[in-house]
C-alpha cells in the first residue's frame, strides 16, 4: 500500500487468522469426500483470503475469507486509498475490496479470461494478463484481434497437444464497467501472461511462458 502496509493473497484450507469485521469471517463450501464415497472428489474446500499487515509486519490490520470452495485470490493489486483489486479464479471474477476489508465495493463476473497478474496505472486504471478464453473479445485496432490458429495434431504423435490457450492483455476502467483495450499475445501453442508492469514513459511491460515458435518477437 501506498503506507507500505504489506497485502497478501491465495487460497486456505481454514483456520486463517480473520479480524473483526471481516467481509467474510468463515471458511466457505464442504468436503466432497466422505466415507465410503466411490469416484472422483476435489477434497476439502479452499477459499481465497486477504490479509493487511501493518508496515512493520508486527499485527493485522484486516485479514478475510474470499469465495468459496476453490477460491484462490491469484491476483492482486492496490490503489492509492487502500482499496485491493483481486481476482477469485474459483468466481471467475474481479473484484474491488475496500480499505477496511469489511465489504466488497463491486465485482465483475463470469470473466472471459483467467487472470494472472494484474496492475494499476497512475490514473487508476486496471491492466490484467494471464490466459484467455474462448469467448475472449479484442477491441478495434487492438496488436492481435483473434488468436493465433494451433498446428493440426498429427495421426500418431503424443507430444504436447493442440494449444490450450492464449496469453491476453486487457485495459479497464477502475470500476471494472467498461474495457478500454484488450489484445491476445502469443502463437500456435500455448501461451500465458505471468506478470505485468509499466515503464516510465507508461509502456505496457508483458512476462509469461510460451511453447510457440510463431510467438511474436521483434
Amino acid at each position: 500500500g501506498s503506507d507500505g502496509s504489506p497485502f497478501i493473497g491465495g487460497f486456505t484450507y481454514g483456520d486463517l487468522p480473520v479480524t473483526q469485521g471481516a467481509d467474510q469471517g468463515q471458511l466457505q463450501g464442504k468436503n466432497d469426500c466422505t466415507g465410503g464415497s466411490i469416484g472422483h472428489c476435489e477434497g476439502p474446500p479452499t477459499n481465497g483470503f486477504l490479509t493487511k499487515f501493518s508496515p512493520d509486519g508486527a499485527s493485522l490490520v484486516y485479514s478475510t475469507y474470499i469465495g468459496t470452495q476453490r477460491g484462490n485470490v491469484s491476483a492482486l493489486a492496490i490503489d492509492p486509498l487502500g482499496n485491493a483489486y483481486l481476482t477469485d479464479s474459483d468466481s471467475a471474477s474481479l473484484s474491488v475490496m475496500n480499505s477496511s476489508g469489511s465489504a466488497l465495493r463491486f465485482s465483475a463476473k463470469a470473466l472471459s479470461y483467467f487472470v494472472k497478474a494484474m496492475a494499476l496505472d497512475p490514473e487508476g486504471n486496471l491492466y490484467l494478463t494471464g490466459v484467455a478464453g474462448s469467448n475472449f473479445q479484442a477491441t478495434a485496432g487492438a496488436f492481435a484481434t483473434s488468436p493465433q490458429p494451433p498446428i493440426p495434431q498429427l495421426p500418431g504423435y503424443f507430444g504436447p497437444g493442440p494449444s490450450l490457450g492464449e496469453a491476453f492483455v486487457a485495459k479497464l476502467d477502475g470500476t471494472l464497467s467498461h474495457v478500454l483495450a484488450a489484445t491476445f499475445l502469443g502463437g500456435e501453442g500455448d501461451d500465458a501472461g505471468q506478470s505485468v508492469a509499466f515503464d516510465s514513459s507508461g509502456n505496457v511491460i508483458i512476462g509469461g511462458q510460451t511453447r510457440s515458435k510463431a510467438f511474436p518477437t521483434r
